[in-house]
């Protein structure tokens, strides 16, 4: 098989045998742009095939990742949702409860306080919440507000007794 050029300019790919007996030789060509058009058009079928694959395999992690971000964000709503009906479930529970409650923070300081914890006191809602947890404190009753965090910490939460202290400074326990 020989590669070269015709009278026409044209790369072709020939193949030579000698004719038996004589000083002749019998060549065949062909062009090469005729030979390999069948290769080039598999070569475009393959290619687009390829790509068509590649398109389905995007496609196909972008449904998986969507899928994945929609299942997340439906966690996601379901926890706050949860939350907030736990947030307002505790807030009607504070709000109706026949006890005060007071939310104390751990510095002392109160962060929230219900109405009946308001009346028990004899000061408003704004006026506890300005307040400490000392504050209403019977002096030298009970332990340092210190000592009970850490025993709350210690034991996961615990129970005492003390004697507080309304805006009139009548006491009750």
């Amino acid at each position: 098989i020989i590669e070269g050029v015709d009278y026409r300019g044209s790369s072709v790919l020939a193949a030579a045998k000698h004719v038996p007996d004589t000083s002749w030789f019998l060549i065949a060509k062909m062009d090469q742009d005729e030979i390999y058009a069948p290769a080039q058009e598999r070569l475009l079928v393959i290619a687009f095939l390829v790509i068509l694959l590649i398109a389905g395999a995007a496609v196909t992690v972008g449904m998986i990742w969507w899928y994945q971000r929609s299942r997340l964000y439906l966690r996601q709503y379901k926890t706050e949702a949860e939350k907030l009906e736990l947030a307002q479930r505790y807030e009607h529970l504070t709000r109706h409860a026949n006890d005060g409650i007071l939310l104390v923070k751990e510095d002392g300081r109160i962060a929230e306080a219900n109405q009946r914890a308001a009346a028990a006191y004899g000061r408003t809602g704004d006026e506890l919440l300005e307040l400490s947890i000392k504050d209403l404190e019977t002096d030298g009753i009970a332990p340092p507000f210190e000592e009970l965090t850490r025993l709350a910490r210690k034991q996961d939460g615990f129970v005492y007794e003390t004697v507080h202290r309304g805006k009139d400074g009548t006491t009750f326990p």
